[in-house]
């Protein structure tokens, strides 16, 4: 069995193989019997994928104001709002992660805080970072969102 993911799939397919090989671990040592079956995954396949928001949000206003297509999604205002916002989102990122270690371990998502402190993250920094290009008023819905510098039709 292969897996493949895109864009956001970055977060889910590797926690799909993970879930699947641990279950597969549980198979062997007996926790987990009859009628179970294993998984046998031979890869992981991630396009153009979102797999680190500490890493890869620092570089979303970067590419919308100033890349290699010479197309500027976001006008210098907007770029500037969204460059400030993130010491703030890294900032929530961060508790986030810390609270995920400390009190859900083992990523199950059964903690409250902790669903609250990373949804709040998410939602900071897509909202003020990632997406503010929206605010400039560039015509980002002319361009294909995987493949900048596509038009689309019409």
């Amino acid at each position: 069995m292969s897996i493949w993911a895109e864009s956001y799939g970055g977060h889910y397919g590797p926690t799909f193989a993970y879930f699947f090989l641990k279950k597969n671990d549980q198979i062997d040592a007996g926790i987990i019997s009859a009628p179970a079956v294993k998984l046998n995954l031979e890869s992981l396949g991630l396009m153009n994928a979102c797999i680190d928001m500490v890493t890869e949000m620092p570089f979303f206003p970067e590419f919308a104001f100033n890349n290699t297509y010479g197309i500027q999604a976001m006008n210098e205002t907007v770029y500037k709002f969204s460059k400030s916002n993130l010491p703030k989102c890294q900032n929530m990122t961060a508790t986030c992660r810390a609270l995920g270690d400390k009190l859900d371990p083992n990523g199950t998502g059964a903690n409250a805080q902790v669903n609250k402190a990373c949804n709040e993250a998410y939602l900071f920094c897509f909202s003020n970072v990632h997406d503010a290009y929206w605010l400039s008023g560039v015509c980002v819905l002319c361009r294909a969102v995987f493949s900048c510098p596509l038009s689309l039709p019409g």
